[in-house]
C-alpha cells in the first residue's frame, strides 16, 4: 500500500494502545481468522497482536518519527471484551 510519510508520522504520533491478553492463545477460536495471510501474522490473537506492535515499533526506528503507542498485556484474560474494556479504560481515560 502506498502511504505518505506525512500519513505515517500522523499515525505513529498518535496516542494509541495494544491491549492484549495473554491468555488469548488459541489457535483454534471459532472467530480468529484461518486465511493464509491471516496466519502469516501469528498463530494466534497475542501473537499477532504483538507482532503488529513490533512492526510499529520498527517502522517508527526505520523511519526515525516519533512513536507514542503503548503496548500492555493482560494477564490471564483471553477473547473477553469485558476484560479487556476494563484492562484499556484507565488508557483511555488518562487524558480526562
Amino acid at each position: 500500500m502506498n502511504v505518505s510519510n506525512e500519513r505515517i508520522k500522523w499515525f505513529l504520533n498518535l496516542k494509541g494502545g495494544i491491549f492484549l491478553g495473554d491468555a488469548d492463545n488459541d489457535p483454534k477460536h471459532h472467530s480468529l481468522p484461518a486465511m493464509r495471510k491471516a496466519k502469516k501474522q501469528g498463530k494466534h490473537r497475542f501473537e499477532r497482536g504483538t507482532n503488529f506492535f513490533n512492526d510499529l515499533v520498527n517502522l517508527g526506528v526505520e523511519s526515525k518519527m516519533p512513536f507514542r503507542w503503548r503496548y500492555q498485556t493482560v494477564p490471564d484474560v483471553a477473547h473477553e471484551n469485558p476484560a479487556m474494556s476494563l484492562a484499556a479504560s484507565s488508557f483511555l481515560l488518562e487524558d480526562l
